[in-house]
């Protein structure tokens, strides 16, 4: 006589196999689901990061050399400078002068430093403080001597298994 379908016990391992690879695939699929989350943060993290030392540089770049500290060949944690009020580009003439050219004498006092993990910008007369990046571990600031005034920028994170550290190197203006 033949028999049709299972018998108890291959019923049963049968339906313990099946529940054993759908456990499998729903552990696959929430490490998947964690992976993707962390890989977001991380990438939100790196363009925080970008955004507050994008900022710094350009502030460097509008910097009038007098005004800059740290001074030239040091370094420090903390960035102080000063800029014209307005945007340069404003102020430049379009062909050469034939005198020495001299930025506008109003100046924007603007310092740049980590409090609490946190980038701030300080600036104007009563300052304003901005916050630009968080969650942050070092701030380091060194101004680079030789040829063209640079200040080299340098922001850290530490994560719990990691530590991202991005630079940026901006040449300060000429006057």
């Amino acid at each position: 006589m033949r028999r049709r379908g299972f018998t108890l016990l291959e019923a049963l391992i049968s339906l313990f196999f099946v529940i054993l690879l759908l456990g499998l695939f729903a552990n696959l699929a929430h490490e998947f689901d964690v992976v993707l989350k962390q890989s977001a943060s991380k990438g939100n993290t790196l363009t925080t990061m970008q955004v507050g030392l994008r900022t710094v540089l350009d502030e460097v770049r509008q910097a009038t050399p007098g005004t800059l500290s740290p001074a030239p060949g040091a370094s420090g944690v903390e960035l102080r400078l000063g800029r014209p009020t307005q945007d340069l580009s404003v102020w430049l003439p379009t062909a050469p002068p034939a005198a020495p050219w001299t930025p506008p004498a109003s100046l924007t006092r603007v310092r740049f430093y980590l409090s609490q993990g946190v980038l701030l910008r300080e600036a104007g007369s009563p300052a304003t403080v901005q916050p630009l990046t968080e969650g942050l571990s070092d701030f380091q600031v060194r101004t680079l001597n030789g040829g063209p005034l640079a200040v080299e920028v340098q922001l850290t994170q530490e994560e719990s298994k990691r530590t991202l550290v991005i630079k940026g190197v901006a040449v300060v203006a000429r006057f």
